[in-house]
C-alpha cells in the first residue's frame, strides 16, 4: 500500500507545515542564505527553503545535522552528493550552486529550488501514465544518467522519489534527477576516499540490482536495472518484488524471475516488444541487460504502444551527446523520506556471504524473461534497435501445460545449444517445458570452443540451473589441445515424446531404457533431487 506523504510532500501538496519551531529558521548561513522554513528530512540531511539575501532568489539548502557533521565519513559522503551533481552539469540533474559551513560546524550545500512533484507522487495520485508520457519521462532520465556515467558517476539509488517533475518552458514533466548521496564516483575523489567497500549494501531494496544486493562491486549497470524497475512500476502500478523485510526483497531480486508485465496486468494488453524490453532491463545477469543508457533509450523508443515513439527517438539519439545546462531559474526542491524509506547502508554479514557464494539459483516462477547474447557496448542507431530491443524468443514455450514442468537453463557464456531427446531445443538462456516424470533425464549443453556439459535431473518439478561452461583451451595438457568430444545423438529419455513417423504404429513402442548417467558435474547440485 502507498505510504503517506512525507513532510516535504505535504508541504508541496498544500498540507499544514511542520509545527515545531526550528532554531535555524530566520538565521542567515554564510552571510548569504536566509533560512525561511523547513521542507523535509532525507537520509543524509535536512532540506530548507532559503533565499539569497542579495539576489532575493529562492534556493534549497541541504544541511547535515550537527551530530552527523562530527563524523568525517558522513561529511565526505554528504559533500560527495554536491560534487557528483555539480560535476555532471546536465540540465536534467539538479543544479548545486554553493557549499559552506556554519559557525557550529554544520556543513551545507545550496541547490536550485524546484516547484513540482516527484514521480512517486505522480504514480500515487494518477496511476500508471500512458506509454507516450512514460517515454517522455524515462528518456530524460536516460539523458541525465548517460551524462553522469560519462563522468564516472553511478547514482546507485535511482527510484521514483529521486525523479522530480517540474514545468519548464510551458511544458510539463521536465525531469530533474536528485539525491546523489550514495553515488559512486570513479577517480581519486571517489575511489580514494573508500566511502564504500565490497560487502556493504547501499540503496533502496525495491530498486536494487542483484549484484548490488549481494554486496558486490558495482558499475553503471545497477542504474540500468533500477530504471528497468521504474519502467515496470510505471506500467504495472507496482514494483516487481515485495516482501515483509529488507532482506526478503533483496533475496527476490537475487533469486526470483519477475512476473512479466502482461502476466501481472493482462488487461493492459502490453505489446510483446515492450515486455521484452522491460524484462531485458531486469536481467539478473548484468551482461544480458542493456549495456548503456543510450541502448536503453533507443530500445525503448523503438517499442510501439499507441504511438509516441517517434518524438522520443530523437531524444534517445541526443543521449549520446549530453549538453551542459544553462542556468535555470529556481523553481523548487524535493527531498525527504519516500515510501520505500531512506537510502540504507548495512553490512551483508554471514547471510550475505552465503548468498554471494551460491553457485545455483533456484528459479521457482513459471514465467521467465527471454534473453539474448549481449551486443557490443556503445551507441546504436535507431535502425539497429530491432535486434537489441527484441531478442529472439526461445523455441520452447514460456510456461508449462498441465502435466508438464519447466526447466530454466542459463550458462556463462550464454548462447549454448540445449540438446534434449536428440534434438536442439533452443539456446541459453531458455525455459524448457517437458513432461513430468520420476525417471532421470539428461540435457546436454553445447557451445563452440567449450566442453559439452551434461545435466542430469529428475523432471518431477520446476527448477533452474545456472552453469559455467568450461573452455576447451583450459583443458590443455602438455601443450597439446585435445579435440572436442565427438557429438553423437542424445539417447531419447523415457519421458520424451516419441519421434514423429510417417505411419502410425500398430502397437505402442516399448520405452527405451533410461540413458546412462554422466559423470558427476563439479559444482552442480540438484536441490530437488530425490
Amino acid at each position: 500500500m502507498p505510504q503517506p506523504p512525507d513532510d516535504l510532500q505535504k508541504t508541496l501538496m498544500g498540507a499544514p507545515e511542520v509545527e515545531a519551531r526550528d532554531p535555524l529558521v530566520g538565521q542567515t548561513l554564510a552571510g548569504r542564505y536566509r533560512i525561511l522554513k523547513k521542507l523535509g528530512e532525507g537520509g543524509m540531511g535536512i532540506v530548507y527553503l532559503g533565499e539569497h539575501v542579495m539576489l532575493e532568489k529562492k534556493v534549497a539548502v541541504k544541511l547535515l545535522s550537527e551530530d552527523m557533521s562530527r563524523k568525517q565519513d558522513l561529511v565526505q559522503r554528504f559533500m560527495q552528493e554536491a560534487k557528483a551533481a555539480s560535476r555532471v552539469g546536465q540540465e536534467n540533474i539538479i543544479d548545486v550552486t554553493d557549499v559552506g559551513q556554519t559557525p557550529e560546524g554544520m556543513v551545507f550545500f545550496v541547490m536550485e529550488f524546484l516547484d513540482g512533484q516527484d514521480l512517486s507522487s505522480l504514480l500515487r495520485k494518477q496511476g500508471a501514465p500512458p506509454w507516450p508520457r512514460i517515454l517522455h519521462i524515462v528518456s530524460q532520465i536516460c539523458r541525465a544518467l548517460s551524462a553522469a556515467h560519462a563522468k564516472g558517476i553511478i547514482h546507485r539509488d535511482l527510484k521514483p522519489e529521486n525523479v522530480f517533475l517540474v514545468e519548464r518552458g510551458g511544458r510539463q514533466d521536465f525531469v530533474k534527477v536528485l539525491d546523489f548521496g550514495i553515488a559512486k564516483m570513479s577517480g581519486a575523489e571517489g575511489e580514494g576516499a573508500r566511502l564504500t567497500r565490497t560487502g556493504m549494501i547501499f540503496g533502496t531494496p525495491e530498486y536494487m540490482s542483484p549484484e548490488q544486493a549481494r554486496g558486490e562491486k558495482v558499475d553503471h549497470r545497477v542504474d540500468i536495472y533500477a530504471l528497468g524497475v521504474i519502467v515496470y512500476e510505471m506500467i504495472c502500478g507496482e514494483v516487481p518484488f515485495k516482501a515483509d523485510s529488507f532482506m526478503g526483497v533483496l533475496t527476490k531480486h537475487m533469486m526470483e524471475t519477475p512476473q512479466s508485465p502482461s502476466a501481472r496486468r493482462p488487461e493492459l494488453g502490453v505489446p510483446a516488444d515492450v515486455e521484452q524490453f522491460v524484462m531485458r532491463a531486469l536481467s539478473k545477469d548484468r551482461e544480458q541487460r542493456f549495456q548503456t543508457m543510450e541502448e536503453f533509450a533507443a530500445a525503448m523508443a523503438a517499442c510501439d504502444w499507441g504511438g509516441g515513439g517517434a518524438e522520443v527517438a530523437g531524444a534517445a539519439r541526443a543521449t549520446a551527446a549530453p549538453k551542459p545546462s544553462t542556468a535555470e531559474s529556481a523553481h523548487g526542491e524535493k527531498r525527504a523520506k519516500g515510501k520505500h524509506g531512506a537510502a540504507t547502508g548495512i553490512a551483508l554479514g554471514a547471510l550475505g556471504l552465503v548468498l554471494a557464494s551460491a553457485a545455483v539459483w533456484i528459479l521457482l516462477g513459471k514465467e521467465s524473461a527471454p534473453g539474448a547474447p549481449e551486443p557490443a557496448a556503445g551507441s546504436i542507431a535507431p535502425a539497429q534497435v530491432g535486434a537489441v530491443a527484441a531478442p529472439p524468443a526461445p523455441t520452447a514455450a514460456a510456461s508449462a501445460q498441465p502435466g508438464e514442468v519447466t526447466i530454466r537453463l542459463e550458462t556463462t557464456p550464454a548462447g549454448a545449444e540445449v540438446v534434449w531427446g536428440g534434438e536442439v531445443r533452443g539456446q541459453t538462456p531458455v525455459t524448457l517445458p517437458m513432461p513430468r516424470s520420476t525417471v532421470p533425464t539428461t540435457v546436454t549443453l553445447r557451445k563452440e570452443g567449450h566442453a559439452d556439459r551434461p545435466v542430469e535431473f529428475i523432471p518431477n518439478g520446476d527448477r533452474g540451473f545456472v552453469l559455467t561452461l568450461e573452455p576447451i583451451a583450459a583443458q590443455r595438457t602438455g601443450g597439446v589441445r585435445p579435440k572436442s568430444p565427438a557429438r553423437r545423438p542424445e539417447p531419447r529419455p523415457a519421458s520424451a515424446p516419441p519421434a514423429p513417423t510417417s505411419a502410425p504404429a500398430a502397437q505402442p513402442t516399448p520405452e527405451p531404457p533410461p540413458p546412462p548417467k554422466p559423470a558427476p558435474v563439479e559444482g552442480l547440485k540438484d536441490p530437488f533431487g530425490r
